[in-house]
């Protein structure tokens, strides 16, 4: 709780607990001759009779010594001190005491207002002193002027003691108000300068505010008006209780709309306008801090939700676990022995080799997935086999082709291999590898040491070598990671899908086989011997509709050349050997 305003709402662990006050909602405003607006609709409040009653038979002496003195030192702890050193004197004596129950009002919005401005967001924060800086310098110019009282206990305290022992009370005056950083409280002084200012500062807002005009003829400000002028335009309700969260948007169309209506009558002033908007900057920031907080609220909630019905859903999954398996148990030996009972008379059940099958090389002979009934009908040897493991075999086989199709096409292209940066390509490809530095002694006789890795170095190098690398270079180095991901799954490969383990050393005597950006023509080469490592496991793997293994780069380029058929000039000139053997020689 805020420690200002507390002389109405002690620390209620205190042995005496006197009761809080509770703001009452508006009542009737005097009667100036126009009728008062209605308060906004406010969270339903305790009778205001009994807050009044209670207010006023506790507040004093008592009430103020319940006051804790920790916390922050400002309005209320030096009440506070100063009522515990009034009992220290005299039991029977007050250090301070206010003048009336409208003081005790107006301390409890202080009260209420020093809480509400230690939550505001820096967006409200930056509106209030915005309605601040230019009232300050209206003020000035029309002859208001205040007394300035640091929101500090002990200033405080000497502040109110001083009037208490000069004219037997303490008041705190219409008007007075907190700054907008909340470090000090600002009293209006009692001349007519300030009369005649207050008079002219509710004249020119007050009625824009929707509050009720002043007859004719009027010398001063009604006090409760004054009050209702001060709370207004600093965004609070007229009673000085901040506007919750329903109230606002209602607030601030109205508002609006009599700001359009001023602005377009051509009546307004500019500084009613200037003011007008000050108020809305003040209520559209409340608006947007409620909210956003809303926002926060509800994101919570329903992070929170989430989670708990995510664990709901892990145990029931976890309890459903053991009866899912059983059922999936069953529902397999239902179907082995549905099976056992028709008879294997599956499709696609046998590999044998074929010696009629077109390879795609050319060559004819292969191993082939068929029918049992198939490969007995035409006289192969065949053997059992299980299409769902063949075909995850050519599935991983095509996944390591593709990639190596992908190394070669710019490989085998000498155009576009020559334009490969080497030194660029070798700093993306090796990137993860980087720089570091070690710091300690090595070698004979020294231990340790500390590596220091240099990842933002790394890191501006990488990003320098992209900049530089050109499309080759890029091509290449793209291939190339793939490439080297395909190498890794020689050994599943190799084993048809039964194993994968690969050591370190056989891992870097794979990756050797990939060309290096710097090999030039020996490239080439490496590709072509690479994919005569490969192809021989190609070959051993059946041939199954649907899931057939791709050609290889080889393989395409031999298809191409045989589509393309004899070149133009052999069908010109015929046969170069015939005609080298037509030649007679001369004598």
């Amino acid at each position: 709780m805020s420690t200002l305003g507390q002389t109405v709402a002690p620390d209620q662990s205190s042995g005496d607990q006197p009761a809080n006050i509770s703001i009452p909602q508006q009542g009737p405003m005097p009667d100036v001759g126009e009728a008062t607006p209605q308060a906004p609709t406010l969270a339903p409040q305790p009778s205001r009779l009994l807050s009044i009653l209670g207010a006023i038979a506790r507040v004093g002496t008592t009430a103020l010594s319940g006051i804790p003195n920790s916390g922050r030192p400002s309005f209320v702890t030096g009440l506070g001190e100063g009522a515990r050193a009034g009992l220290a004197d005299n039991a029977n004596q007050q250090a301070i005491k206010f003048k009336s129950f409208d003081d005790q009002l107006r301390a409890a919005n202080l009260h209420h207002q020093d809480q509400e401005l230690q939550m505001r967001s820096q967006e409200q924060q930056d509106a209030h002193q915005k309605m601040q800086d230019f009232q300050h310098d209206w003020n000035q110019d029309h002859g208001i002027d205040d007394t300035i009282v640091p929101n500090i206990g002990d200033a405080v305290v000497d502040h109110l003691t001083a009037q208490t022992s000069a004219n037997g009370a303490a008041s705190i005056p219409p008007g007075t108000h907190l700054s907008a950083d909340g470090n000090s409280i600002h009293v209006p002084t009692d001349s007519q300068d300030t009369r005649d200012g207050q008079l002219q500062q509710y004249n020119t807002f007050g009625p824009a505010l929707g509050l009720p005009s002043l007859p004719n003829g009027a010398k001063f400000v009604p006090p409760k008006l004054l009050d209702a002028l001060t709370h207004a335009q600093q965004g609070y309700g007229i009673d000085g209780t901040p506007l919750n969260h329903d109230v606002l948007p209602q607030k601030i169309a109205a508002l609006q709309s009599q700001r359009d209506q001023l602005k377009n009558s051509g009546k307004a002033t500019p500084d009613t306008l200037t003011g007008l908007d000050n108020t809305l900057g003040i209520l559209k920031a409340n608006l947007k801090a409620l909210d956003d907080h809303q926002d926060q609220v509800f994101a919570k909630q329903t992070q929170q939700k989430a989670a708990q019905e995510g664990a709901i859903a892990g145990a029931k999954a976890k309890a459903e676990q053991p009866y899912k398996m059983q059922l999936e148990a069953q529902k397999t030996k239902d179907k082995e022995d549905e099976t056992a009972k028709k008879g294997d008379s599956t499709e696609l059940n046998a590999v044998a080799f074929d010696p009629s099958y077109q390879n795609p090389d050319g060559s004819k002979g292969a191993n082939v997935v068929m029918s049992k009934s198939d490969a007995a009908a035409k006289g192969l040897q065949h053997y059992k086999a299980d299409p769902s493991t063949i075909n995850t075999v050519v599935a991983g086989m095509n996944d390591v082709q593709n990639k190596l199709n992908q190394l070669a096409d710019v490989v085998t292209d000498q155009q576009r291999m020559s334009q490969v940066q080497p030194g660029a390509a070798a700093a993306l490809i090796h990137h993860d590898e980087g720089f570091s530095a070690s710091i300690g002694a090595h070698g004979a006789g020294g231990s340790g040491g500390v590596s220091v890795p240099l990842s933002r170095f790394n890191e501006w190098n990488y990003n320098s070598a992209v900049k530089e690398a050109n499309q080759a270079t890029r091509d290449y180095v793209t291939a190339f990671l793939g490439a080297h991901e395909a190498i890794t799954q020689l050994p599943r490969l190799q084993t048809f899908g039964k194993s994968n383990r690969m050591t370190e050393q056989q891992m870097h005597a794979a990756t050797q086989l990939l060309p290096e950006p710097g090999d030039g023509p020996m490239a080439n080469q490496k590709m072509t011997s690479l994919q005569g490592m490969l192809d021989p496991l190609r070959k051993q793997v059946p041939h199954m509709p649907g899931a057939d293994t791709m050609p290889s780069w080889l393989e395409k380029r031999q298809q191409q050349r045989q589509q393309a058929g004899p070149s133009n000039l052999s069908k010109a000139i015929g046969n170069p050997i015939d005609i080298v053997n037509g030649l007679q020689p001369t004598r």
